[in-house]
C-alpha cells in the first residue's frame, strides 16, 4: 500500500509540473507567433497570414489556429497577457475571447476583470466593451468539420454501405432570421434531400458555367494569337506592351493557368503559398522599371505577396537613390 501511494503522490506532482511546464511553453509560442506576425515572417515562409501559417506549417485546426492567431494579436496591443498566461491567471480560450474587444487603451481594465472568470462571464464582460451596433450586420461564415457516417439518416442508410476511406461533412452557416425563415420555409415544402440536392444542383451550375468560360478564354485566346501572329511586326507588339499597363485578355488566360490559378510564390525552403482567392497579375520586372505585360512577365500573386514585393522593390529603388551619383 505504502509503494501504491508514494508512486500517485509522485504522478500527481510530476502532473502539476508538467502543467505548469505547458502553460510557459504556450506563452511562449504566443509569444513568438506575436514577433512572427509583427515581422510579417509568414509572408517569406510561403504563407499568405498568419492564420494560413498555423493551419498548413504547424497543423493545427482551424479553431486552435484562431485563438492562437487571435491571443498574438492580443499581445502585441496588451504585452502583460504573457504573464498571465505563464502563471496561468489567463488561458488561451480567455484571452481569444478577450482579444476581440482589446485594445491598448482599455487592456489595463479590461484584465484585472478577466482574471478567474469563467468563459461564460468572459463573454458578459466582453460584451460590455463591445461598441451598440446600430443596424445588424450580415454574417455569412460556413464551417465544415468532419463527421463519421450516421445510420440514423435514411438517405444515408439507402445508400451504399461507408467505407473508412469516405468522408462526410457537416456544413454549418451563420444566418440572419430573414435568411432563417426562407430555410424554413424551404424546408416545409420540400424534404432534407431534396434541399440537399438542391444546394448540390446550385454548385454544380457555377462549376460548369467556370469551365465553359475557361474554354470560351482558351478559344478566344487561341484566335488573338493566331490573328497576331499574320499581322505581327515584331518590334511594333514590342513597343505597345512596354507603353501600356494593358494586359491583353489572352496573357491574362495563359498566366492564370501556367500558374494553375494559384499564388504563385514559393519559399527559400520551397514551400508554394497556397492561396487561391484574390490573385493579382503582377510583373515580375516591375512595369515603372521597363517590365512588360507579357506571360513570361507576368505571375499571379496573392495581395499578400504582392505587397511583399512592392515593399522591396520600394526598398531597391530607395537605395539607389542615396547612391552618389558620378
Amino acid at each position: 500500500m505504502g509503494t501504491d501511494e508514494n508512486l500517485t503522490t509522485n504522478l500527481i506532482e510530476k502532473i502539476k509540473g508538467l502543467r505548469g511546464s505547458e502553460r510557459e511553453i504556450v506563452a511562449e509560442l504566443i509569444k513568438t507567433l506575436a514577433e512572427i506576425y509583427s515581422k510579417k515572417l509568414y509572408r517569406t515562409a510561403g504563407y499568405s497570414s498568419l492564420y494560413s501559417f498555423c493551419t498548413e506549417a504547424l497543423g493545427y485546426s482551424s479553431g486552435a489556429s484562431w485563438r492562437r492567431c487571435a491571443a498574438a494579436r492580443a499581445v502585441l496591443k496588451t504585452p502583460e497577457i504573457l504573464s498571465k498566461l505563464s502563471s496561468g491567471e489567463l488561458t488561451l480560450c480567455a484571452v481569444a475571447e478577450l482579444s476581440k474587444v482589446l485594445n491598448e487603451d482599455n487592456g489595463s481594465a479590461l484584465l484585472p476583470e478577466a482574471l478567474g472568470k469563467s468563459r461564460e462571464e468572459l463573454k458578459v464582460l466582453v460584451a460590455q466593451y463591445q461598441p451598440v451596433a446600430t443596424t445588424p450586420k450580415r454574417r455569412e461564415r460556413v464551417k465544415v468539420k468532419r463527421v463519421e457516417p450516421s445510420k440514423e439518416l435514411p438517405l444515408l442508410s439507402a445508400q451504399s454501405a461507408a467505407t473508412d476511406s469516405e468522408r462526410l461533412y457537416t456544413v454549418t452557416l451563420e444566418l440572419t432570421q430573414e435568411e432563417m425563415e426562407l430555410v424554413h420555409q424551404a424546408q416545409a415544402a420540400l424534404c432534407t434531400a431534396k434541399v440537399k440536392d438542391t444546394l448540390l444542383s446550385a454548385a454544380k451550375k457555377v462549376i460548369n458555367r467556370e469551365q465553359r468560360l475557361e474554354q470560351l478564354r482558351e478559344k478566344r485566346a487561341a484566335r488573338k494569337e493566331s490573328a497576331s501572329q499574320v499581322r505581327r511586326t515584331g518590334a511594333d507588339d514590342l513597343k505597345d506592351n512596354s507603353c501600356s499597363r494593358y494586359i491583353p485578355v489572352g496573357v491574362r488566360h495563359a498566366v492564370r493557368k501556367r500558374d494553375n490559378k494559384q499564388c504563385s510564390y514559393v519559399s527559400p525552403t520551397g514551400v508554394r503559398c497556397c492561396e487561391r482567392s484574390n490573385l493579382e497579375l503582377d510583373h515580375i520586372t516591375p512595369f515603372s522599371l521597363g517590365g512588360e505585360s507579357t506571360t513570361e512577365n507576368l505571375r499571379l500573386l496573392c495581395k499578400t505577396h504582392n505587397l511583399m514585393y512592392a515593399e522591396e522593390i520600394e526598398r531597391i529603388i530607395k537605395a539607389r537613390n542615396k547612391q552618389p551619383t558620378g
